[in-house]
């Protein structure tokens, strides 16, 4: 009887390192010829650059599958975040489209996106969102 549990969390583990492997792979693969920010105060590899010491760009993390496969898992923004940048982090989603991350991932740290879904970013709504984000860098 106690067999079963144990087989059965063995295949759990094995199978989640698989997967794990698998989708690191085809994060680099998509990514190069950019190379990942590896980062091992945090344990993470992630396609995104630092613009200053202060800010970063990178695409739109992702919270579910199959999404996770290819872009930033917030888990892995999240970790990073936090062990680089501890309670001085906020992201910004400077894309019409609705985000790929649930807000509860990010710990409410997340904004909403600029405009309606699957139109291009309305310029006149630049110069709000960029002095919302100059006034939080500076504080």
């Amino acid at each position: 009887m106690r067999l079963i549990p144990l087989l059965t969390s063995l295949v759990h583990s094995v199978l989640g390192t698989l997967y794990e492997q698998m989708a690191q792979l085809l994060r680099k693969l998509i990514s190069s010829p950019r190379n990942r920010h590896s980062d091992p105060l945090s344990d993470t590899s992630l396609d995104l650059a630092y613009l200053t010491p202060n800010l970063i760009v990178m695409s739109t993390p992702a919270s579910a599958f199959p999404k996770t496969l290819w872009r930033n898992p917030t888990v892995d923004v999240r970790k990073f975040l936090d062990a680089n940048h501890p309670g001085a982090w906020r992201v910004w989603s400077l894309r019409a489209e609705a985000s790929d991350y649930f807000d509860h991932d990010l710990d409410g740290r997340g904004t909403l996106p600029l405009g309606p879904a699957f139109l291009p970013v309305c310029f006149c709504s630049l110069p709000c969102s960029v002095s919302v984000q100059r006034f939080w860098l500076m504080n």
